[in-house]
């Protein structure tokens, strides 16, 4: 990469440069783990009209390295407008997932994860869009082949059997993540076996969970 953007660099200075030396430039400093310097060079080219998939894309992954999250998605949604079945479509359905668009996330990553179903973090992100949005049977459809034993796939499997209307089946998941998940997903896992418990008629329970915890 140094010995690539050593030859590319002098033509920044020079007039009339082909924007595609830019692009490339931009391009291996952002392979360079100099996102700054990337978005400094593909920022201006993603602005025009004439941007095409690859520099938006690049452009998008430099602004989300810098904490440009809105800057990112705006060339993430250009992006799938050109090619809507571009890599681009899950990372822009992953960010909107990240920023509570759950209904446009989960219309961006349902078709992705269809035609690439090993992707298993895409995948685990659909099916979380589709248990926010109340579809049960695309949520189990979406997190048949995840790992079994994985917290978030337990408390989605357990989510699902609540719209599925099988209380004790995710009682019966939840109980086990609230007293050794992680603790990341502890507050989540308790707020729904509270809910259970109170719907279940075993208010006591609910009450106990809950006690120092509000």
């Amino acid at each position: 990469l140094k010995g690539a953007i050593a030859l590319l660099e002098p033509l920044k200075a020079k007039p009339g440069t082909h924007p595609a030396a830019l692009s490339l430039l931009g391009t291996l400093y952002l392979e360079s783990r100099r996102p700054k310097d990337a978005l400094a060079l593909l920022g201006p080219l993603a602005d025009t009209e004439a941007a095409g998939p690859l520099i938006l894309h690049n452009a998008a992954r430099a602004a989300l390295a810098l904490g440009e999250r809105e800057r990112a998605t705006r060339y993430l949604q250009r992006v799938v407008k050109k090619a809507p079945d571009s890599p681009a479509a899950r990372d822009l359905g992953l960010l909107l997932g990240g920023d509570g668009r759950v209904a446009e996330s989960y219309e961006l990553l349902r078709p992705w994860v269809a035609a690439h179903p090993d992707d298993a973090d895409a995948r685990l992100a659909a099916a979380f869009g589709a248990v926010e949005l109340q579809r049960a049977a695309e949520a189990e459809e979406l997190l048949q082949g995840l790992p079994a034993d994985d917290p978030r796939v337990q408390l989605l499997r357990a989510r699902t059997r609540t719209l599925r209307d099988d209380p004790q089946g995710a009682i019966a998941l939840l109980e086990p993540l609230v007293r050794s998940g992680p603790p990341e997903l502890a507050p989540e896992a308790r707020r729904h076996l509270a809910r259970l418990y109170i719907g279940t008629g075993a208010s006591q329970k609910a009450v106990e969970l809950l006690r120092g915890k509000v």
